[in-house]
């Protein structure tokens, strides 16, 4: 699974983005799913998505501040499992304080 990321937009609209392939046995199947700690599922439990698609996932709303983090796992022809999680990311509603622009 590689690599593995993500866009967001407006606080709802997730979009995740992985490549999966294995020359040797194929892939079998492909889980996602998003929680609040890395490798957690509390927020979207596992998903089964065909092998290639990149789904795009409406969440409603995030909640301010809270960090989230993506996870895919995928099993090979021959049972073998590999999962990988993002980074995270952090939803943020704070309005920008008015500056000067010089």
């Amino acid at each position: 699974v590689t690599p593995l990321g993500f866009t967001t937009d407006e606080f709802t609209d997730v979009e995740i983005h992985y490549n999966v392939s294995d020359p040797d046995s194929g892939i079998k199947e492909t889980y996602w799913s998003i929680g609040t700690y890395r490798g957690g599922s509390d927020f979207i439990s596992p998903t089964k998505e065909s092998a290639h698609d990149v789904p795009s996932v409406q969440l409603g709303p995030l909640f301010d501040g809270q960090s989230y983090y993506v996870t895919v796992t995928t099993r090979n022809g021959a049972n073998q499992l590999t999962v990988v999680t993002s980074a995270g990311f952090t939803a943020d509603r704070t309005a920008p304080q008015v500056g000067v622009v010089l």
